[in-house]
């Protein structure tokens, strides 16, 4: 940010954007026009609501009487005795069980930071994690695009891709990167481009050591 004093603020969602300080978040931009879409209490011109609700398998929500609110309050009230208990036994769970599982990051996201994120991730205690560690990095190029999309580190069943020029919200700032990246990890495709030259330690074998 620009001090305490500024009325400014570095975005937390996307650290290219300034927020101002004394004003509402409206973060991500349009979400108000979406939830007033598939909320039912706004619309949008040619768009006929019924067929978008029955594509996302939403129909029954409507037919219920629910109304969609973005990150509204009954659902976390509902769910806040979990806060903070974390999923990684979850997680670990499904890895340890050959589960696919990737993981993506949009590079200038703060409050959701790939550093974070990536130490998470390379720390998993599952039964592959030493392996994971010392994986090879790779580049990868964006079929859409033609153009590097991100840097992908990945070991049998688990992949970690930071997503280059997006934030929080990677398929909205970046739609056609988002599809490829869902398309080659949902049919089997591979995200190694090229292979960077800079290599992992494992855990056991980083200075300090370890277990």
């Amino acid at each position: 940010s620009q001090g305490r004093h500024s009325q400014y603020v570095v975005s937390q969602y996307d650290n290219r954007k300034w927020e101002i300080r004394s004003k509402p978040r409206d973060f991500p931009p349009g979400h108000k026009d979406v939830e007033a879409y598939l909320g039912g209490h706004g619309t949008i011109k040619g768009a006929n609501l019924d067929d978008v609700l029955e594509a996302i398998h939403s129909s029954p929500s409507r037919e219920a009487g629910q109304v969609y609110y973005e990150c509204t309050d009954p659902p976390y009230n509902a769910l806040k005795h979990q806060d903070g208990l974390g999923v990684v036994p979850d997680v670990v769970a499904l890895l340890n069980n050959d589960v696919r599982m990737l993981f993506f990051n949009g590079i200038h996201d703060l409050i959701c930071n790939h550093v974070g994120n990536e130490n998470a991730v390379e720390n998993f205690p599952w039964k592959l994690r030493d392996e994971y560690q010392t994986a090879t990095r790779y580049g990868w190029m964006a079929p859409s695009t033609g153009a590097l999309g991100g840097y992908m580190k990945e070991y049998k069943n688990l992949q970690f891709l930071k997503v280059l020029d997006s934030g929080h919200m990677v398929p909205m700032d970046l739609p056609e990167i988002s599809l490829d990246m869902m398309r080659i990890f949902m049919f089997g495709g591979s995200f190694q481009s090229y292979e960077q030259t800079i290599h992992g330690l494992s855990q056991k074998d980083s200075p300090g050591g370890g277990t």
